[in-house]
């Protein structure tokens, strides 16, 4: 399931609030609905991490330089 650029924008601000996956997941289930597909310890880590990265949380394609 791949997921929305706001559900992943939300889930990268809780992550810096709270710091920790499972107070992440609490957080979604609250905003997004109970039965929403929370996302996994791994996807948020990732996240988090490419938000640094790149500046974004979307994939960007790879443009070719000369």
């Amino acid at each position: 399931m791949d997921y929305t650029v706001q559900q992943k924008v939300w889930t990268v601000i809780w992550y810096g609030m709270h710091g920790q996956p499972k107070k992440v997941q609490i957080e979604y289930r609250k905003k997004f609905g109970r039965h929403a597909k929370t996302p996994t310890r791994h996807a948020i880590h990732n996240w988090w991490q490419k938000i640094f990265e790149t500046g974004s949380v979307n994939k960007r394609p790879k443009t070719k330089t000369k």
